[in-house]
């Protein structure tokens, strides 16, 4: 016996659909799971986020208005290293390490790259000089602190990642 063909007709050709919308999904069948599911998700990020614990991804110490932009002043490295050499709680001895699978451990040693040995938390927190700002990366509001007080005494600003200018509350 030959197998059942469909015609072009019977075909029923579907996009896909964004579930997280409720317009998409009006009226069509979802997976109880999966809406449950998506409810979990949410459940949890919001959770995970609790103020105390609120970190962002990246900011960066500069004197330009606008640190995307190229226009304004920076920082100079020889300045960055000044103020690492009069501040015992910044290391820049000890280069960055990254294990790669099947390659081993890569060594950074890049001029201007420190890393901040006070951080209450028991992470390395490395302070990265770019030609021109200082950016730390995953930024929580101890770090934050850290970062005003260089600010100010590098006579510069704290950015967020979008490049608009972060409140430092003077200690």
């Amino acid at each position: 016996m030959e197998p059942k063909r469909l015609s072009s007709k019977s075909r029923r050709i579907e996009r896909p659909i964004d579930i997280t919308d409720p317009r998409a999904i009006r009226g069509r069948r979802v997976w109880p799971w999966l809406a449950g599911m998506v409810t979990a998700v949410v459940v949890v990020a919001v959770v995970a986020s609790s103020p105390e614990e609120k970190r962002v991804d990246l900011m960066r110490i500069t004197r330009r208005a606008n640190w995307r932009t190229d226009v304004g002043p920076k920082i100079d490295v020889d300045e960055w290293l000044f103020y690492v050499a009069q501040h015992r709680e910044f290391d820049k001895t000890r280069p960055g390490s990254f294990q790669i699978p099947g390659m081993g451990t890569v060594h950074v040693d890049i001029e201007g790259f420190v890393i901040w040995t006070k951080y209450s938390k028991g992470r390395s927190v490395s302070f990265n000089f770019d030609g021109a700002d200082i950016f730390v990366t995953d930024v929580d509001a101890e770090i934050q602190r850290k970062m005003c007080e260089v600010a100010r005494t590098l006579a510069a600003h704290v950015s967020d990642e979008t490049g608009r200018q972060v409140s430092c509350v003077p200690r």
